[in-house]
């Protein structure tokens, strides 16, 4: 099983940063992938290494606004 990590906003603005991700927690949702955030903080499980590589273009996509 391959992890995404990824950090988003300081640590010291969860409300914020709970507001500004609610997007990507749909999406992910939506998608049916398994994942867990904390405030900044997500870790998206996923069963490949290119799967990893597609789901990290797209959240990527989110939060850049793209």
């Amino acid at each position: 099983m391959n992890i995404i990590t990824m950090v988003y906003i300081n640590r010291r603005q969860p409300i914020l940063s709970n507001i500004m991700l609610d997007d990507l927690d749909r999406q992910l949702w939506e998608r049916g992938h398994r994942f867990v955030r904390f405030a900044d903080d997500l870790r998206v499980f996923v069963r490949s290494k290119r799967a990893a590589q597609r789901v990290l273009g797209s959240i990527t996509k989110v939060v850049e606004g793209g």
